[in-house]
């Protein structure tokens, strides 16, 4: 359902707006969790290759951090259907305590934090954000697992452990994972091929093999164009620079014939960490890259790549360690959510009115 804060009626089409109240950097324990153990700060809950996930008018973040950067394992909350939205904590971390270095979860059962690169996504009939796999679990290596771990928005925590099916096939940390606008399901790239991820039955589907091998869609945008029954991985590690990857999400077939065109087409196709959703509204797929609030525009008839012109981007903070999954589309407000770093507030995208 559409919400049409006074923040959000102002907007025209395009415009970028700074949530001055959404400002993460302020909510969170009184420490940093695990910091005795392994060092970590508080604004990589954003900048250590996190993201964000929607459900609703809200936006979430839950297990992140990883690696030395962040070992809290938390919630937090921001709705943006209030006149001034602001972050909230959703739950405590694990003890320190109860801290596990380079495990899947720690000592209470729940989750590690992990760098969750495209990982994080928001489940709006159960009102849960799923984490698919765990990329670099907080420790002193990178260490990554399979497990899938959902935080539950009314319980303000965390599933029990195995609640879940395991990723069938462990995942590259960082390779593309995409969800269904319409129906939910979660695409995840495997290693060597797609899986599927249903929401209403909470079980694996296993897809078509990828060419070549997963690590064809490292770091890539990915789109389901729903218009056309496809998945479009914008860009190919082995058809560099500008190779795309198309799934038919009908006939379980991949092709990796298609090239993008124009000047930025290699800032689509190269450039990694970028996120990308597909516009009804304009039939395009918008591409956010790391650049201040630049965003880049890819045919899909012909795959032209193009820019849009924005408004009030020029000001907007260069994401911190690339895009990845900071860029997230909300529907219910008709636009785009943004988390540049863990020490700037939250930016708004309108889409057309």
């Amino acid at each position: 359902m559409r919400v049409n804060p006074g923040w959000r009626a102002r907007l025209t089409a395009w415009q970028w707006y700074e949530i001055a109240t959404a400002e993460i950097a302020t909510v969170g324990p009184n420490y940093n969790p695990g910091a005795a153990l392994n060092g970590g700060s508080k604004r990589n809950r954003v900048d250590a290759w996190n993201g964000i996930a929607v459900v609703d008018s809200s936006v979430y973040m839950a297990g992140v951090g990883g690696h030395a950067d962040y070992g809290g394992n938390e919630g937090y909350g921001c709705n943006l259907a209030a006149e001034a939205p602001v972050w909230v904590m959703l739950n405590q971390p694990t003890p320190d305590a109860q801290i596990a270095l380079n495990a899947s979860h720690y000592a209470d059962g729940r989750p590690t934090s992990s760098h969750t690169y495209y990982a994080l996504h928001g489940d709006w009939k159960r009102k849960k954000i799923f984490r698919m796999g765990t990329g670099v679990t907080y420790g002193n290596g990178n260490w990554s697992f399979a497990n899938v771990d959902a935080f539950d928005i009314a319980a303000r925590d965390w599933d029990r452990a195995s609640q879940w099916p395991s990723v069938p096939e462990q995942p590259s940390y960082g390779n593309a994972q995409v969800q269904h606008p319409d129906t939910g399901d979660i695409y995840v790239v495997g290693n060597t091929r797609l899986w599927r991820f249903s929401q209403s039955e909470g079980a694996w589907l296993q897809l078509a093999a990828i060419p070549q091998n997963g690590t064809a869609a490292y770091g890539r945008a990915t789109v389901v164009d729903s218009r056309r029954n496809r998945l479009v991985v914008l860009g190919n590690a082995y058809r560099t620079p500008v190779g795309i990857l198309i799934y038919d999400l009908l006939n379980n077939r991949w092709d990796d014939s298609a090239f993008m065109t124009g000047a930025d087409a290699s800032k689509v196709g190269s450039y990694l960490g970028n996120c990308g959703h597909h516009n009804l509204a304009i039939d395009k797929y918008i591409i956010k890259t790391d650049n201040a609030g630049e965003v880049l525009t890819v045919d899909p008839n012909n795959y032209s790549v193009g820019r849009l012109t924005t408004i009030g981007g020029d000001s907007i903070p260069a994401a911190v360690n690339r895009v990845w999954g900071k860029f997230a589309a909300i529907p219910a407000l008709g636009g785009y959510v943004y988390q540049p770093s863990g020490v700037d507030k939250l930016w708004f995208l309108a889409g057309p009115n």
